[in-house]
């Protein structure tokens, strides 16, 4: 039989760093029960004067309660945490928050069948200080036993909106990551781009107008060229602007960052997928099919 949570109002928190802090924080703010477990006990210094338990061994964290959140950097550091107190951890439910590939996680569900546990994998879409709060951009993506995170969903929105991907643990994971993937790109452009003015006496602050601006277009241009459904197709209309174009454009860039003499690691990458894109024949094609290379490992 899957477990049944002892108390609702109770649930261990292993892992203190800003995001761990943070969920227990919130949970106490509800009036839970929380335990909380860190190799370095000083962090709970200030969620001791608000309530929390400070579990003396992370055997003794397990044993407290059936739900257990980590909040770790990554989940190799899960194995070795965890280690002491494997033998508790049969009928308990692991809610794993930390960061890793979607591979890790499916190794990591089976690991914790393996032992009796069961696992739900979450991707929190925001910093910690908005754990705890209510807003439509302040979620966490969650994927695994749909009857487990069923039980928990009450519990778990306490921290942010939950939004279930499906039962496949790396689901919660891959829309994490894909969020991310596009999150860094987008900030090392923007922080070029400003390289790039500041290079020429302009200030971030002068520029950022014109950012915020063009930021709020973006979404009207993505519309314009179809590209979910051009990538879902596989068809990539370039009446407008193709690849040859745009390969013209982004080697503009390029050489503008050179004279500028700012690191050019960024514009050449993107110069590359261009230019591979029409070394592949789509140069006819429009910007949609560079996912046509960036589908493809590179060899």
């Amino acid at each position: 039989m899957e477990n049944k949570a002892k108390d609702a109002g109770a649930l261990t928190v292993i892992g203190l760093g800003p995001m761990g802090r943070a969920m227990a924080a919130a949970y106490l703010h509800k009036g839970y029960q929380v335990t909380v477990w860190n190799r370095t006990p000083e962090k709970a210094a200030q969620l001791i004067e608000k309530g929390v338990v400070l579990a003396p061994d992370i055997t003794a964290a397990v044993k407290a309660n059936e739900l257990l959140i980590i909040s770790l950097t990554e989940y190799a550091t899960m194995y070795s945490v965890l280690e002491p107190a494997k033998a508790e951890l049969k009928g308990k439910t692991i809610v794993n928050m930390s960061s890793d590939s979607p591979g890790t996680v499916a190794a990591a569900a089976d690991w914790a069948a393996n032992l009796g546990a069961y696992f739900l994998s979450g991707g929190i879409m925001v910093p910690p200080p908005y754990i705890g709060q209510e807003g439509p951009e302040i979620y966490t993506f969650y994927s695994g036993k749909k009857t487990i995170f069923d039980r928990y969903q009450a519990v778990l929105s306490v921290m942010t909106a939950t939004d279930f991907r499906g039962e496949d643990p790396r689901l919660a994971m891959l829309y994490y990551q894909g969020l991310l993937d596009y999150m860094y790109a987008s900030v090392a452009g923007l922080l070029h781009a400003i390289a790039l003015m500041q290079s020429a006496g302009i200030t971030a602050a002068a520029f950022e107008p014109y950012l915020h601006n063009f930021m709020q277009f973006m979404p009207v241009l993505l519309a314009e060229s179809a590209t979910s459904r051009e990538t879902d197709e596989r068809t990539y209309s370039g009446a407008e602007n193709n690849m040859v174009m745009l390969r013209a454009g982004t080697e503009h860039v390029l050489k503008a960052s050179r004279e500028a003499g700012i690191n050019t690691t960024l514009p050449e990458m993107i110069f590359n997928l261009s230019d591979a894109a029409v070394a592949q024949g789509f140069g006819k094609s429009g910007i949609n099919s560079l996912i046509e290379v960036l589908r493809k490992p590179v060899m």
